[in-house]
């Protein structure tokens, strides 16, 4: 057993403000110190890819390692040379507090960030309360990462494994002060935005086992008017009319080539909430990875970033896209290992397929590859879990077991909700090097911290003009 936590010196504190040395979220300026046009400099990307694993803490990317390779560290990804924990918290939560976190294993369970406010942060730089998708705390609208790409003459999209106008995927294109309001921030990214490519599930006409339902249900793609417009192709944006994809074999012909490619994507995979986490029969305590049969009806996110990479690349000015594996955080929710460990190698194998990508589409010098996650959901840590150590101090029991390749590793579940706690970062390609200059707080366990308000302004400066001209 490793512990990372000491005995409990503060045992609350007050929500945001308090004893402990909480600041508030909603005053604190965790960057304005730095200086994001000095840190970028005269460095350029041509694409940028962000790929953001929904739900994933370190144990998350852990347990995927111990049963895919039987070894931590074993991802592509854990050599790359920008490597940072970040930080999450949002205007509704706790600013992170390295010192509380170190001696209260529960402080990370207290007033985490949502996905709309992490993706916010992500899309825009800016923090705002959870609940909202790319606006501020007052509702202004803020520009985002694809709206600052297609100022400058690139392209855009974003992909997931949840539905398109899910909390993540929406952050980055629409603007709505609840992330709720489905149908409404569909229309806006299908209307609205000037975004490329629009992929993930939220099929209206099936359900989460991939099959035809008799009860359709239009919310997550903008009601049934806007769906019959993008099934007739009279759907249009401010760039022009969409392609609508849907079945598991068109979105094949393109990934492989096979198939013309249009200038602009809506896919729309044939399965309901998620492409695979919801499916039924699943027992979150006994089964083992695979052990219901996988969705066949449907693309796996490898495929779909393959599709969104060929699109956006005839766009020689170069593109931004975003690529959630969303349901990673459900897996966690439900506290279904099983579940989370196949959504997580689901992501894993769209990281290889983007490395490689990158590798024969003008290499590390033209892209930029930054991998994280947007908060940890479901405190995943060894089978002890958090344990009490005298009558106001607990411990943690962090650390999987690692019980073989192929075998779920030895863990513990400790909430079902998001936590507070640092998430890892990997990054690497034209620009990367700015990123560590972002890490300017220190935590006793993962060293110099980042935080994702810090990595979307550095990406919006990357995305300026050459010397922000």
């Amino acid at each position: 057993m490793k512990s990372y936590f000491s005995s409990l010196a503060c045992a609350s504190g007050s929500f945001l403000l308090g004893a402990c040395g909480i600041v508030s979220a909603d005053s604190a300026s965790d960057t304005v110190t730095i200086d994001y046009k000095a840190i970028v400099g005269t460095c350029e990307s041509k694409n940028i890819i962000l790929m953001i694993c929904d739900g994933c803490g370190y144990n998350q990317i852990a347990a995927a390692d111990l049963y895919e390779n039987g070894t931590l560290h074993s991802q592509p990804y854990d050599l790359f040379p920008v490597i940072l924990p970040m930080s999450t918290w949002s205007l509704s939560s706790y600013v992170y507090d390295p010192e509380a976190a170190s001696k209260d294993p529960k402080w990370v369970l207290k007033g985490p960030t949502d996905s709309g406010a992490s993706a916010t942060a992500f899309a825009t730089g800016t923090k705002t309360t959870n609940g909202k998708i790319g606006v501020d705390k007052n509702n202004a609208p803020l520009l985002n990462q694809t709206e600052k790409a297609t100022s400058v003459g690139k392209s855009t999209g974003v992909v997931s494994t949840m539905p398109f106008s899910h909390a993540t995927p929406a952050g980055f294109v629409a603007h709505n002060a609840s992330r709720n309001n489905y149908e409404e921030i569909a229309r806006n990214m299908v209307y609205d935005s000037k975004t490329d490519v629009i992929i993930g599930a939220g099929h209206p006409l099936y359900d989460n086992d991939g099959k035809l339902t008799a009860s359709p249900q239009y919310n997550y793609v903008g009601g049934q008017d806007t769906w019959n417009q993008l099934v007739s192709g009279t759907a249009k944006n401010k760039e022009g009319s969409w392609t609508l994809l849907e079945r598991k074999n068109s979105f094949d012909s393109l990934a492989a080539g096979l198939s013309p490619l249009p200038k602009r994507l809506i896919g729309v995979a044939q399965a309901y909430y998620t492409l695979q986490e919801e499916r039924s029969n699943g027992n979150a305590g006994t089964d083992t990875v695979g052990q219901v049969p996988f969705n066949t009806s449907v693309p796996e996110l490898s495929t779909m970033s393959t599709v969104a990479l060929r699109i956006l690349s005839q766009d020689t000015a170069g593109f931004f896209l975003m690529i959630e594996g969303g349901a990673i955080d459900g897996a966690g929710h439900s506290n279904f290992i099983a579940r989370n460990i196949e959504e997580k190698m689901d992501f894993n194998k769209a990281v290889r397929t983007v490395i490689a990508w990158i590798e024969k589409n003008g290499g590390w010098k033209n892209n930029l590859l930054v991998i994280t996650g947007d908060h940890e959901t479901g405190y995943l840590t060894g089978p002890q879990g958090i344990y009490q150590t005298g009558e106001d101090s607990f411990d943690v029991d962090y650390d999987l077991v690692n019980n073989g390749k192929g075998k779920i590793p030895g863990y513990s579940w400790n909430t079902g909700n998001h936590t507070n706690q640092l998430v890892p970062l990997f990054a690497k390609g034209s620009c990367a090097e700015a990123l560590p200059a972002t890490a300017i707080n220190h935590d006793p366990v993962r060293g110099n911290y980042t935080d994702n308000a810090a990595v979307g302004k550095t990406l919006l400066q990357i995305l300026t003009k050459k010397n922000g001209k």
